[in-house]
């Protein structure tokens, strides 16, 4: 029997040997995971119980992906963000305008007195795209050079 075992590709302890371990052969515990049933799940309900339902018993771990699953506050984080709105032309030269009046880097003054609607990081990133996209040339034709 320990030769019908070596001539399959098998160790006489019912494991694979190294000659016949391939690229494309896996072990028992690299195959596929089955999705979770819905018992197994963590529930999704926002009631004070709904942390204490997001940890696993050990019956319920399949694989590691079940062991380093994002919690459910993260994923709940990333849909409260608000749809992105498109700038204006008009938002456009007011960013110029606080950039000819405060300067290239002082972005809370210019949302302060000039895009209240923006936050600063907007309007750094969209005064950055202007520059990438040569949108500033035909603002200073428009409105004047920066000083």
């Amino acid at each position: 029997m320990a030769e019908e075992n070596l001539a399959d590709g098998q160790s006489s302890s019912n494991g694979p040997t190294l000659a016949s371990a391939g690229p494309n052969s896996r072990s028992a515990a690299e195959k596929p995971q089955q999705p979770l049933s819905d018992s197994a799940r963590p529930s999704t309900k926002s009631s004070g119980a709904a942390a204490a339902s997001l940890t696993l018993d050990s019956s319920q771990i399949t694989s590691e992906d079940d062991i380093y699953r994002p919690s459910m506050e993260w994923r709940k984080k990333g849909a409260m963000k608000a749809h992105r709105k498109a700038w204006s032309a008009t938002e456009e030269e007011l960013v110029y305008k606080g950039v000819q009046k405060y300067g290239v880097g002082n972005w809370a003054s210019i949302h302060s007195h000039f895009v209240p609607n923006r936050t600063n990081v907007d309007i750094k990133d969209k005064w950055r795209t202007m520059e990438r996209q040569g949108h500033l040339y035909t603002l200073e034709k428009k409105l004047g050079p920066l000083s």
